[in-house]
């Protein structure tokens, strides 16, 4: 598992035992592994500029593009 997922997970146990304990935390966090959603990744945008207007929507994407040329977004 990674650690981030690890992390969340006793996070969202901790929080949860604060209401129910931890026998009740510990069993409900384990049934909502079942129920986590994958996040689906939208298609590539076809042109350039569609490219780099999808880049700049996150701070990760800005710095990527800051990086690139037209020739490589």
């Amino acid at each position: 598992m990674y650690k981030a997922i690890a992390e969340e997970r006793a996070a969202t146990e901790r929080a949860i035992a604060g209401i129910v304990g931890d026998d009740d935390a510990r069993r409900l966090v384990e049934l909502g592994e079942s129920l986590r959603i994958v996040e689906v990744l939208p298609e590539k945008p076809a042109t350039a500029i569609e490219r780099a207007l999808a880049l700049m929507e996150t701070r990760e994407g800005r710095a990527t593009l800051a990086t690139r040329t037209w020739d490589t977004v």
